[in-house]
């Protein structure tokens, strides 16, 4: 079983050491990426040998992030046996019974909203002692036709601070957030 000062031994420098991580979680791991875009980031995940159901969710909207169509990714996980689901990931979280996961990684709506709706819709569905984190964990703001300010850290803390968990931050230029779902 996996705690969170192993999650900080794995994880000193950036999120890709996951892939250690995820070797001493066990086998058939069933893991999910939920805001896949390009598809990069689950092909990663994929190549652990422990990992036996892998499902990646994202929009796909071509109003969201320059056009970055489902097809880009098919492309990239072609090799690896992954399922892609299209469509809002708060409400896709709904197709997965709770305790489905042993791994959830977010990587979608990064604005406060959002990331507090995949949050709450996607932790009941992680066994507990499984993996949840998600990417930039930063204050940030781009300009996407409008501002779009990234809410993560705030909702985030809001979460780790209701659920009484510890969470580790990858000390990356837009870095990474873990926590174990106690057991």
């Amino acid at each position: 079983m996996i705690n969170i000062h192993r999650v900080r031994g794995h994880l000193k420098k950036k999120r890709k050491n996951v892939l250690s991580l995820l070797a001493e979680m066990g086998t058939e791991l069933r893991i999910a990426e939920i805001g896949v875009c390009k598809g990069h980031f689950l092909r990663h995940l994929m190549n652990s040998p422990n990992v036996s159901i892998g499902v990646g969710v994202d929009l796909w909207d071509s109003s969201y992030l320059d056009g970055v169509e489902i097809s880009e990714a098919i492309s990239v996980l072609s090799e690896v046996n992954v399922t892609l689901v299209q469509g809002k990931s708060s409400e896709v979280a709904k197709q997965f019974e709770d305790g489905y996961f042993d791994f959830i990684y977010i990587d979608a709506d990064h604005r406060y909203e959002g990331i507090l709706k995949d949050i709450t819709a996607w932790y009941p569905k992680l066994v507990p002692g499984g993996l949840f984190g998600g990417h930039d964990y930063v204050n940030h703001t781009i300009d996407l036709d409008g501002e779009y300010v990234f809410g993560v850290v705030k909702a985030v803390n809001e979460f780790i601070s209701r659920e009484g968990l510890e969470i580790h931050v990858t000390p990356e230029k837009y870095p990474s957030w873990f926590v174990v779902k106690p057991v």
